[in-house]
């Protein structure tokens, strides 16, 4: 079983970016950074769904729904 190595957030920006900026095709960086090409484009995916926040770590959410969580917890001690 091969288990999938982490990315940094600022490495999968990186590579959305060349992309986007440099015009390349996904399957293009995804074989200059030596990944998979479905990993490439599902950055690209999650990038284009949502450019603001698109890479939240393990474990963190997105700034709306931190916010959200807080307030149900707030409510919840009310």
């Amino acid at each position: 079983m091969i288990v999938p190595k982490p990315f940094a957030r600022d490495f999968k920006l990186n590579a959305v970016q060349m992309v986007k900026q440099q015009g390349k095709s996904a399957s293009q960086v995804a074989r200059d950074l030596g990944i998979s090409p479905k990993t490439m484009h599902g950055w690209v995916q999650h990038y284009k769904e949502d450019p603001v926040s698109p890479f939240v770590g393990s474990g963190h959410l997105k700034p709306d729904a931190q916010a959200f969580r807080e307030l149900e917890r707030e409510n919840h001690d009310l």
